[in-house]
C-alpha cells in the first residue's frame, strides 16, 4: 500500500471517530441525566472494559470493519487501521490509567 495524503487522511479520519466514540462512552451520563434518566452507565462500561480488555477489543474491530465493509479500498483499510490503533491505545492504555487516576474516587 502505498501511503498518500488521502490514505493518511482515512488513518486520522479513522482515529479520530473512535476517539469521538470514546469520548461519548465518558461522556454517557451526562447525556443521560439531561434524558432525566437516573442511570449511571460509565463506571460499569469501563470496569468492563478494564476486565474484558480482548472481548472489547474485538467488539471494537467486529464493528470497526463490519460497519466500513471490509477493506475493499486503501482509503477504507487506513479508515480501519486508524479505528484500531486509536482502540487498542484506549482499552490497553487509556482506561487502565484512568482507573489508576481516579478509580477510587467518584466523579460527578
Amino acid at each position: 500500500m502505498i501511503v498518500t495524503p488521502s490514505a493518511s487522511s482515512g488513518f486520522m479520519s479513522g482515529a479520530g471517530f473512535w476517539a469521538l466514540l470514546w469520548s461519548f462512552i465518558f461522556k454517557i451520563d451526562t447525556v443521560l441525566k439531561f434524558c432525566r434518566l437516573k442511570i449511571q452507565l460509565r463506571d460499569r462500561i469501563l470496569e468492563w472494559v478494564r476486565h474484558n480488555k480482548i472481548l472489547a477489543l474485538l467488539c471494537t474491530e467486529v464493528i470497526n470493519i463490519g460497519a466500513h465493509g471490509g477493506a475493499a479500498n486503501a482509503n477504507v483499510a487506513s479508515f480501519i487501521l486508524g479505528g484500531t490503533l486509536m482502540n487498542v491505545f484506549m482499552i490497553f492504555s487509556f482506561v487502565p490509567g484512568f482507573h489508576l487516576l481516579f478509580g477510587r474516587r467518584k466523579l460527578a
